[in-house]
C-alpha cells in the first residue's frame, strides 16, 4: 500500500515539475513577446510622428510653392496663347487648371493641354532656378511642338529665348523643320535605315538642314 502511494506521489511530483518547467518556458516566451510588442509600439509612435511631420511639411510646401508656381505658369500661358488665357490654378495635388473668365476650364483641346503642360514644366524649371539663386546649366524639352500651330510654336521659341538668361543652354528635340528657323544653332541626327548608321553634325546655316532632330537655343 505504501509502495503504491509512493508511486502515485512520485508521478504527481513529476507531473508538477513538468508543469513548472513548461510554465517557466511560457513565461520566457511571454517576456520576449512583451519586448517585441514594446518595440512595435515604439516603431508605431515613430511612424505616427513621421507621418505628422510629413503632413505638415506637405502643407508648408503647398502653401509656399503652389502660389508662385501658378503665378509663373500664368505668365507663360498668357505669352503662349497671346492673352487668350491668362491664369493657371494649381490644385493641392499640383494638377494645373486653366481659368477662363474667372471659371475653371476642365475640358481643353489637346493642343491647349500640351501648352498647359509645357507652361508647368517651364514654371517649375524657372522656380527651381530662382530658389537655387543662379541660372541652371541645362534645360531640355523633348517634342513640345507636336500639336501646336505655327503661331504658338513661334510664341514658344520667343519665350525660350527670354529664358536663355536663366538657363545657360536650352536644347529642343524636334522633327519639325520650321522650328530650325527660330534658333541659333542646329545639331542634326540622320539615321540611314539601309545601313543602320547614324550621322551627327552641327550646322552653321540652319537653312541647309532637311532632317531636323535637335536644335539648340
Amino acid at each position: 500500500m505504501a509502495r503504491l502511494q509512493r508511486v502515485r506521489v512520485e508521478g504527481d511530483l513529476g507531473t508538477k515539475q513538468a508543469l513548472v518547467t513548461r510554465t517557466k518556458q511560457q513565461l520566457i516566451e511571454y517576456q520576449v513577446r512583451v519586448r517585441d510588442l514594446e518595440k512595435l509600439r515604439e516603431e508605431l509612435l515613430t511612424l505616427e510622428e513621421t507621418d505628422t511631420f510629413l503632413t505638415e511639411f506637405r502643407r508648408h510646401v503647398n502653401a509656399s510653392i503652389r502660389p508662385r508656381l501658378a503665378e509663373i505658369a500664368s505668365e507663360f500661358i498668357s505669352d503662349l496663347t497671346d492673352g487668350r488665357y491668362t491664369t493657371v490654378e494649381v490644385g493641392t495635388d499640383f494638377a494645373p487648371t486653366v481659368i477662363d473668365d474667372g471659371e475653371s476650364k476642365p475640358i481643353i483641346s489637346g493642343g491647349e493641354e500640351d501648352i498647359l503642360n509645357l507652361c508647368m514644366r517651364l514654371a517649375l524649371s524657372q522656380m527651381l532656378a530662382e530658389r537655387a539663386g543662379h541660372s541652371f546649366s541645362l534645360l531640355i524639352l523633348d517634342e513640345v511642338f507636336g500639336s501646336l500651330d505655327e503661331q504658338r510654336r513661334t510664341n514658344v521659341l520667343v519665350l525660350l529665348e527670354k529664358l536663355s538668361t536663366r538657363f545657360e543652354q536650352i536644347l529642343i528635340i524636334t522633327h519639325l523643320d520650321d522650328v530650325k528657323e527660330g534658333v541659333r544653332h542646329v545639331v542634326y541626327i540622320d539615321f540611314n535605315e539601309a545601313s543602320g548608321e547614324v550621322a551627327l553634325g552641327v550646322v552653321a546655316n540652319v537653312a541647309e538642314v532637311d532632317d531636323l532632330a535637335v536644335v539648340n537655343l
